[in-house]
């Protein structure tokens, strides 16, 4: 997983295992996601689960 802002500034950027996670800070400025498994992953926001990122069948680059 990698997360990374509108200046390409590096976030976060990490194998995630089960049980991890990561809160972008609220400053973040359109704070983006690549991963390679977008179908495991649990996204939030605001404490509201959002719907799957994608299916698994490809990587997802860019996401908002």
């Amino acid at each position: 997983v990698k997360i990374y802002d509108a200046e390409n500034n590096r976030l976060y950027e990490n194998e995630m295992k089960a049980g991890d996670s990561f809160t972008v800070p609220a400053d973040a400025n359109n704070p983006m996601i690549v991963t390679g498994r977008p179908q495991v992953l649990t996204v939030t926001i605001d404490g509201k689960p959002v719907p799957a990122l994608g299916t698994g069948e490809r990587s997802i680059v860019d996401v908002a």
